[in-house]
């Protein structure tokens, strides 16, 4: 009997999301043609610039994973930039620093913070691009 019922078991659990976490937004590695596919498809996205090294980029860290989790941003777009190797990308996005946040809907900005790592903070700036 138990040898039987395993396979559906892990069918239901797999079905239910219990066999691994899933993240409700997408998570990227920076790369132009996805944030130009997501200004022409007018998506939200979330640009995070961070330096593993820095602790405020650390702090973010959580936070950000916190907003992926969260299925009311399921539609958004989470695009990481390395703030030590990808210096074309912090020129084109005109940042001068790491643990910046840049939101935009579609190609327009809507908004940026620098250094914060309050939860709260974060996803008001999120949903302004709403």
């Amino acid at each position: 009997m138990p040898f039987r019922l395993r396979p559906l078991i892990l069918g239901i659990v797999a079905w239910l999301g219990l066999a691994a976490p899933v993240l409700a937004g997408e998570v990227r590695d920076w790369s132009q043609q996805d944030f130009q596919r997501a200004e022409q498809t007018g998506r939200r996205v979330m640009v995070i610039i961070s330096s593993r090294w820095r602790p405020s980029s650390q702090d973010q860290e959580p936070v950000i994973w916190n907003l992926a989790n969260d299925f009311i941003y399921a539609d958004v777009l989470f695009l990481r930039v390395d703030f030590d190797r990808r210096k074309d990308a912090l020129r084109d996005l005109r940042v001068n620093s790491d643990a910046t946040i840049i939101v935009y809907k579609g190609a327009q900005e809507r908004g940026r913070m620098t250094g914060s790592a309050d939860e709260l903070q974060l996803r008001q700036l999120l949903d302004s691009a709403r």
